[in-house]
């Protein structure tokens, strides 16, 4: 098979009969169209990088994820135009996103697939606690598309990663944590968590332009205050009576790593859950800002169980297969596991 890079495909083709038989597809150099000898497949990529679609479609606001730059939905375009049905737009596979990550570099990687370490939770703008930090990525994100319709408002449109000097130490280099001495941009530091809710009320408003001007509330700092006792009494208990956190094999074995710091010892002895670990007194205290993200989208033409695309009388439309994030995902909103877009 002869593959070429850097073509777009801009038509689909079909024969007299309604079935597929090539595409037409552009580069640098001019169109070109490429026949099929027995059908035409894509595999090109949700819609991720297609602020448009991104607006229409999904349930909430995004901010970046891992897809590559040309994932931009085209697919759903091509096959709209010759007929076939189109599901599950509000579908995605997705992983926190650093918001300020994002914003730098729109076209790069910025999730945070997992939340490493023991002394650190999530917290919204009231300065509450919203999920159990260790669950999987696209479920955790879910947590961003909070509305409340008496306020008017994405409640956790932006939630903040907080974590202890304890965390910071033991996982550093796992990200979002800096290697010790580094002092990234995208991380929020202060030595108390006074200093720490007023370095991130100003960061926020450096970044309103980008957020809608999403702040603070005025009881962030007493909630925040109160949300790291309850977690702390959870940690020496063993038990988040909130949300669960470390109740499942998941949360124990797949996402709570043993620390990146040579020689520490880990977990404590005895410890009753080692998921959780009561945060320092003292600071320093360190903070990073969470928007929703994608691995990618996972809405577009519908197809069998054969991978033909449907029309929208449920009928396969001859000679045209999609597979990947470019298709309504026959999991829906599920998410099996690493590959499960595949």
């Amino acid at each position: 098979i002869t593959i070429l890079t850097g073509h777009e495909v801009t038509k689909i083709l079909q024969d007299d009969g309604g079935a597929v038989v090539g595409v037409t597809a552009k580069n640098a150099m001019g169109e070109r169209i490429f026949y099929a000898n027995r059908g035409v497949i894509f595999g090109s990529g949700g819609y991720s990088h297609n602020p448009e679609l991104m607006l229409r479609f999904q349930r909430g606001p995004h901010y970046g994820g891992c897809a590559v730059p040309t994932n931009t939905g085209d697919f759903i375009k091509l096959a709209g135009e010759i007929g076939a049905a189109i599901g599950n737009t509000a579908g995605a596979f997705r992983a926190q996103s650093m918001l300020e990550v994002y914003l730098k570099s729109p076209s790069g990687s910025s999730n945070v697939f997992y939340i490493p370490g023991d002394s650190v939770i999530e917290v919204n703008k009231y300065g509450k606690r919203v999920m159990d930090e260790k669950r999987n990525y696209t479920d955790r994100t879910m947590a961003h598309f909070v509305w409340d319709s008496v306020k008017a408002e994405w409640t956790n449109m932006l939630l903040f990663m907080i974590w202890d000097e304890r965390t910071a130490n033991l996982w550093q280099g796992y990200p979002p944590y800096p290697v010790k001495g580094e002092e990234p941009y995208y991380i929020i530091y202060g030595q108390t968590l006074g200093d720490l809710s007023i370095a991130i009320e100003k960061r926020l408003a450096s970044l309103a332009e980008h957020t809608g001007g999403f702040s603070l509330a005025p009881e962030f700092l007493q909630n925040l205050q109160k949300s790291i006792a309850s977690f702390n009494a959870y940690a020496q208990s063993g038990e988040d009576v909130e949300f669960g956190r470390g109740d499942t094999d998941y949360d124990r074995e797949w996402t709570t790593f043993p620390p990146t710091l040579p020689g520490a010892q880990w977990p404590p002895a005895g410890k009753k859950n080692y998921t959780m670990y009561p945060f320092s007194d003292k600071g320093p205290y360190y903070a990073v800002i969470l928007a929703a993200g994608t691995l990618d989208t996972s809405g577009g033409p519908l197809t069998d169980e054969h991978a033909r695309v449907l029309d929208w009388r449920g009928r396969p439309i001859p000679g045209l297969y999609g597979a990947g994030n470019c298709i309504a995902s026959p999991t829906a909103n599920a998410y099996w596991g690493g590959a499960a877009a595949q």
